[in-house]
């Protein structure tokens, strides 16, 4: 089959992908940040009743601190993740068209299939499904109570100043940021052997200088990773690494 246009080269799909994901993102970061918001407010509510070193003295080393405030973590990480869902099937799905459109220009027709199915494949094959943002959110906040109530030279404010750190804009800007490169490593491993792309590259970004972090430097010298080989790590290898994938043959030659 004859593609139509030139084929897309891979700094073309790279500008492409990033515009696609920079538009979702910021629909999922409101998205995301409403839900923090949201717990924060009804944290901060139950943190507030009563007098919180007092309850607190009451506990001894074996009580539940989350029973004990009555803080339903269960449900509301349940919660979480459903709508962390939602927010991201939209960035799934401007990755998949583009991925679409570049394989076109190869002569190609790439089926993406169910975005849902992206998710489900990172969280199987990194090992991290979603709901470890909420332990790591209950976990983070827990021990953020439990310091303060050992310092009580600690006014109240600052507990709630410190907890906020778990709910901020910033922290749902961080975790679409790293959910969305975890797509579009999903998206490529999906796309790449179905189109006949046997191996990648490690596309290096910038993280929050102009300049790469080493360790995704030493990823980039290696390679080309065969896509069938589970050992080979794919971006994102850090919170908010912004790295990509180049679809190549075994010599390391663009395809």
């Amino acid at each position: 089959m004859i593609a139509a246009y030139a084929p897309m080269r891979a700094t073309v799909r790279r500008k492409r992908l990033k515009a696609a994901q920079a538009v979702t993102e910021r629909q999922a970061v409101d998205d995301v940040a409403r839900l923090l918001d949201v717990r924060y407010k009804a944290l901060c509510r139950e943190l507030r009743r009563g007098n919180m070193r007092k309850r607190l003295s009451k506990l001894d080393s074996s009580s539940d601190l989350s029973k004990a405030l009555n803080i339903d973590w269960a449900a509301w990480i349940k919660d979480f993740i459903k709508h962390l869902r939602a927010a991201l099937i939209p960035i799934i799905l401007a990755v998949q068209k583009v991925e679409a459109e570049y394989w076109a220009t190869h002569g190609g027709k790439y089926d993406a299939g169910d975005p849902n199915d992206v998710i489900d494949g990172y969280e199987a094959r990194t090992g991290q499904p979603l709901s470890a943002i909420g332990d790591t959110t209950q976990t983070g906040v827990l021990n953020t109570i439990r310091n303060w109530y050992s310092d009580p030279g600690q006014p109240f404010k600052s507990l709630l100043t410190k907890i906020g750190v778990f709910f901020s804009a910033a922290r749902a800007a961080d975790i679409v940021a790293t959910e969305s490169t975890n797509i579009a490593s999903e998206v490529a491993g999906d796309a790449g052997p179905k189109m006949g792309a046997t191996h990648w590259l490690w596309d290096l970004a910038p993280e929050d200088g102009p300049f790469p972090c080493q360790a995704c430097v030493d990823k980039s010298e290696g390679g080309p990773y065969a896509f069938d080989d589970p050992t080979a790590k794919r971006p994102p290898i850090h919170p908010k690494d912004r790295c990509g994938m180049i679809y190549v043959n075994s010599a390391g030659v663009e395809v």
